[in-house]
């Protein structure tokens, strides 16, 4: 997707969760209390246990506990999330070392792409289309108050031997991040006295058609 196209589908999406779920997210950003990754480069193992548990906290899935564990992904996976089957309410989330090589808000942005996906099922709003909901799954950690941590590990640059690296983490670009986290500031910031849809949608209108 590119441009208008793109930025509807954002907008579309939120003004779909807002109406959805709304009322029971928290209208803070979400801060992180612990480091993970250290000056060696390595990892605390304790401090990313208890991120993820800080994390599926802020946003109310006090129904799981989530275990992260650190596993090699297959090319272009950040990471995965099951269930646990044994009935122990444990949500597994694997994250790829190659993730920690790009520091915490990369860390953040896995997790919090994972624990959406439980978010949009535990709250029916999970989307037929893989890759539509792949998309849907980054605007929702966004929408949940990641979206910092998720605009800043969404993409990350290197150099090697003359040669500039990209790396992109998720299913949005670096662009739509950052347009769908001022989308959900503006929207979270302003008293809309018209319905949120409204309201959310006659900006969009009025700023790209001015």
């Amino acid at each position: 997707m590119h441009g208008g196209d793109s930025d509807l589908e954002i907008l579309t999406q939120i003004v779909r969760l807002e109406n959805a779920v709304g009322s029971l997210i928290p209208r803070v950003p979400f801060s992180r209390s612990v480091a993970v990754v250290n000056r060696r480069g390595g990892y605390d193992d304790n401090g990313l246990q208890k991120l993820a548990r800080d994390m599926s906290h802020f946003i109310g899935l006090n129904d799981i506990i989530p275990l992260v564990h650190v596993r090699s992904q297959k090319e272009g996976v950040a990471g995965r999330v099951n269930v646990s089957p044994d009935g122990l309410r444990l949500l597994h989330i694997d994250v790829s070392p190659d993730v920690f090589k790009h520091g915490d808000s990369a860390i953040v942005k896995v997790i919090a792409h994972e624990l959406s996906h439980y978010f949009l099922s535990k709250h029916g709003l999970v989307l037929e289309d893989t890759a539509r909901n792949e998309r849907l799954t980054d605007i929702t950690s966004i929408f949940l108050g990641f979206g910092s941590d998720v605009v800043e590990g969404s993409e990350h640059h290197s150099y090697e031997a003359g040669w500039h690296r990209t790396t992109k983490i998720g299913y949005l670009t670096f662009g739509e991040c950052v347009f769908a986290y001022n989308v959900v500031r503006q929207a979270q910031e302003k008293a809309y006295e018209v319905p949120f849809s409204d309201g959310l949608l006659g900006d969009y209108r009025y700023y790209f058609h001015r």
